[in-house]
């Protein structure tokens, strides 16, 4: 790898990294510091123009995957401008991520974010039906993400929300009792909320099982 390559790579890298100093401000609202790098990461809330530019060039991002550290460009890429040059590199290393068999909540929220709800809503609804025997249990880690995820998918973003219910519901109809029991115990959600996204959940499965 040249030199400047590398350089940029380990930019990307150390800039987006969590680290230990980063406090519970730097995490979504009730989800643990020990997240696993496969569910949404801390981001900056800045991301300096010399890493975009470096993310820009598709050399760094396929260097980037080759050092096995996606979550850099994720990271990164969550906390950039939505401009129109950073808005292709969105996708171009979202269909790197994906060609390279990554997937997980940071990928499909990669592809919510590069213009594109109904592809970010099936990547979460495969992310969620690979998770569901885990749900059972308050304490696993993918319980506390998936409540935390939910709240700003169901209010910011209604078409990848409702891709989501009817992907699960093509999928598995039952499991959306889960997604609904989730959306429930969000506390970042007031009532009126809970139950127009419930609504909706409950839409997709008459649809699913019509």
């Amino acid at each position: 790898m040249p030199r400047a390559r590398a350089i940029a790579v380990l930019a990307v890298a150390e800039h987006c990294a969590v680290s230990d100093d980063d406090g519970p401000e730097s995490v979504p609202q009730s989800v643990p510091q020990s997240v696993p790098q496969s569910v949404p990461q801390s981001v900056p809330q800045s991301v300096p123009e010399s890493v975009i530019e470096a993310i820009e060039d598709p050399a760094v991002g396929k260097a980037c995957l080759a050092a096995n550290i996606p979550q850099a460009l994720t990271g990164a890429l969550a906390a950039a401008p939505h401009d129109p040059v950073t808005q292709a590199t969105r996708k171009l290393v979202a269909a790197q991520l994906i060609a390279h068999g990554h997937r997980g909540p940071n990928v499909a929220m990669l592809v919510l974010a590069s213009g594109d709800p109904i592809g970010g809503g099936r990547l979460l609804a495969a992310e969620f039906l690979s998770n569901l025997e885990r749900f059972d249990s308050s304490t696993e880690v993918e319980t506390t993400v998936w409540i935390a995820l939910l709240a700003p998918l169901s209010t910011q973003e209604p078409d990848a929300f409702d891709e989501l219910c009817h992907a699960i519901g093509e999928s598995a109809p039952d499991a959306l009792a889960v997604l609904s029991q989730l959306v429930d115990r969000s506390p970042a959600l007031s009532d009126g909320v809970k139950a127009a996204a419930k609504a909706r959940i409950e839409r997709a499965r008459m649809l699913a099982t019509d």
